[in-house]
């Protein structure tokens, strides 16, 4: 697991967006409860995606692909409305150009693509170390699974 090192301002700098709140994402990079809670529900998510979401692509198509981007990789994705939300990762692809949302994450609405231009690339995990991971119980993480992966997993 790779963690962000390069600074925090330099970094939000990269976000290309003309309405970013930067007030926000610095908030949000500050709340490490929040960041936790975050990356255990993203967990989920990801998990959701591979069991439910068939048809997409591990690759994106190279004319669609200005930023290089990968299946794994850790991307901040700014919404419309200036929004940007840390630590996503890439789990898969629609090559489907039509309507131009083509990269899906592991966020709450993982079946939903976004846009290219949406994405900035993280270096690593932003504003969490090995250390906050690693206190993150097996109860804790059991509490944040949403009912439909539990009924996947048999667990209800």
């Amino acid at each position: 697991m790779k963690f962000q090192t390069t600074d925090i301002k330099n970094f939000i700098s990269k976000i290309q967006h003309p309405n970013l709140n930067t007030v926000g994402l610095l908030e949000r990079i500050k709340d490490k409860k929040m960041l936790i809670q975050s990356y255990v529900q993203s967990q989920h998510f990801k998990a959701l995606f591979l069991a439910k979401i068939s048809g997409y692509s591990s690759d994106l198509a190279p004319d669609l692909n200005a930023k290089n981007l990968k299946t794994g990789q850790l991307v901040t994705f700014t919404n419309e409305y200036g929004n940007a939300f840390i630590n996503c990762e890439i789990l898969g692809f629609d090559n489907d150009p039509d309507y131009g949302r083509c990269v899906y994450l592991d966020s709450s609405s993982y079946w939903f693509a976004v846009t290219v231009d949406s994405l900035t690339v993280q270096d690593g995990y932003i504003g969490l170390t090995q250390d906050d991971l690693d206190t993150v119980s097996d109860d804790y993480v059991d509490s944040l699974m949403p009912w439909d992966l539990k009924i996947l997993k048999n667990a209800v």
